[in-house]
């Protein structure tokens, strides 16, 4: 019986077909799984990368820095933006989302795209199976985007010089018989209040308002008397949530029981501090913990002094007060921190943090305070917590300086010109604020001289 030709081969053919989807398969489980494994790790590396730009920025770098921070951290990941230790290649692109050309995904709505890093990586991997099939190569393209935060502190409250935030009746008021200067900023009252003759905000009196950038409030803004305003400096305003500042007490110590030796205390705890009539007296540097009351008369130096007070601090009248690097810390009691009659004092790098009680700064002395220039307290003069409703009299006598912000947002400030021209240079946030002065009062906000706080840079990945 004769076999059929047509027949013969058949074999092979269906062997060499086999024997390429063996390949494809073997391409598609080898080299799909070179490529998977590379997009995991070029995107780790491109995450990383991006990061580091972002880290570059915060710590003041300028975008040459960010980019070579992003290249090296890429190359410590396998991707050296050229050949690659694996046998790869790979392209690295750092650019900042504001750049020309390139677009940034996942930015939130009025998001500055300079504040965001792109890292870009574009790898190709020489395939070993699916070259069989004609894919020689395999590319992955990955990216990422860091968010690097702006550390430039936002002024408080818009930077109005005098801010009342009571939110109802007329938490601010002018009156009197002088003139009321403000300068580099303006007046902020809270209220919703509306019809004169008191509204949110009352300027009365024989009053001359030169304000720089006018009046803010949500509600009415009323003037009477023989009082100078310009009403083109009026503007309605959002009200605002009153805010909450947490700033930390200060911490510290003390240990044993505190001694006057000579005419110097040395550091420690006492029940009192009473300086007598006629007294010279120095506090060594240290901290003193008084459980009652300090009273200060005569002449008194205290220099790197930290003082924490269960009772009432007094200078009394005709006494001189000097001092430098000083905490007065208030606590327990509603005793306030008092200077009296014709007392001259002149601190520097001094602030007030009082827990409890209020501040009475009266007579007619001449005070002289400058708020810290470092630390957890620049720029704070005065700090009262939310809670502590105790009233803040400040009576600006000629020569008087006060340097630094006053912030006690539940308490009521009352700002008193009496004589001659006073200075505060300050940013005064308060429940409500009352001028009245018979003299010219001048408030001047100076972003620079006044309190902000601590902001830490952010950086996050957006995509």
């Amino acid at each position: 019986m004769n076999k059929i030709r047509s027949q013969r081969g058949q074999a092979i053919i269906l062997l060499a077909f086999a024997i390429v989807a063996l390949v494809g398969f073997a391409a598609l489980a080898i080299d799909g799984g070179r490529a998977l494994s590379d997009r995991r790790h070029a995107q780790n590396a491109a995450d990383t990368a991006a990061f580091a730009a972002a880290l570059a920025k915060i710590h003041g770098g300028d975008f040459a820095a960010m980019r070579s921070a992003a290249l090296l951290r890429a190359q410590s990941n396998g991707y050296n933006n050229g050949a690659n230790p694996n046998g790869s290649t790979s392209i690295v692109e750092v650019n900042l989302c504001s750049d020309t050309g390139v677009t940034c995904q996942g930015l939130p709505s009025g998001a500055d795209p300079s504040d965001y890093v792109r890292v870009r990586i574009k790898s190709t991997i020489n395939t070993s199976f699916a070259r069989i099939i004609g894919r020689p190569q395999v590319e992955n393209t990955v990216e990422a985007v860091a968010y690097a935060s702006d550390i430039t502190p936002d002024p408080l409250i818009f930077g109005a010089a005098l801010a009342a935030f009571q939110q109802d009746g007329t938490p601010f008021t002018g009156q009197g018989n002088g003139t009321l200067q403000v300068v580099g900023s303006g007046i902020f009252s809270n209220a919703d209040t509306t019809g004169c003759p008191n509204g949110a905000m009352k300027l009365y009196g024989n009053v001359n308002y030169e304000v720089e950038t006018g009046y803010a409030s949500p509600g009415q803004i009323c003037e009477g008397g023989s009082a100078d305003v310009d009403e083109t400096q009026f503007e309605t305003v959002p009200q605002v949530p009153i805010p909450n500042f947490d700033i930390p007490a200060p911490s510290f110590t003390c240990s044993g029981t505190g001694q006057l030796i000579g005419n110097e205390y040395q550091p420690g705890n006492y029940n009192d501090i009473t300086i007598p009539p006629a007294g010279t007296r120095t506090f060594a540097p240290g901290n003193y913990c008084i459980s009652g009351d300090v009273s200060l008369k005569g002449t008194v130096t205290a220099n790197n002094v930290n003082f924490r007070v269960g009772g009432a601090f007094t200078v009394n009248s005709n006494s001189s007060l000097n001092c430098s690097n000083v905490i007065i810390h208030r606590v327990g009691g509603s005793s306030d921190v008092s200077f009296n009659g014709n007392s001259d004092i002149h601190c520097s790098n001094i602030t007030f943090y009082l827990e409890s009680g209020g501040i009475g700064w009266n007579g007619t002395g001449e005070y002289d305070f400058t708020s810290p220039t470092s630390g957890p307290y620049k720029g704070l003069l005065v700090y009262i917590p939310a809670g502590n409703n105790q009233t803040v009299t400040l009576n600006g006598n000629s020569g008087s300086q006060y340097t630094g912000s006053i912030i006690a947002v539940t308490s009521s400030v009352n700002i008193n010109g009496n004589s001659d021209t006073a200075g505060f240079t300050t940013q005064i946030l308060a429940n409500d604020i009352h001028f009245s002065g018979n003299a010219t009062t001048v408030i001047n906000y100076d972003p620079a001289l006044v309190f902000t706080p601590t902001q830490y840079p952010t950086i996050e990945l957006t995509k």
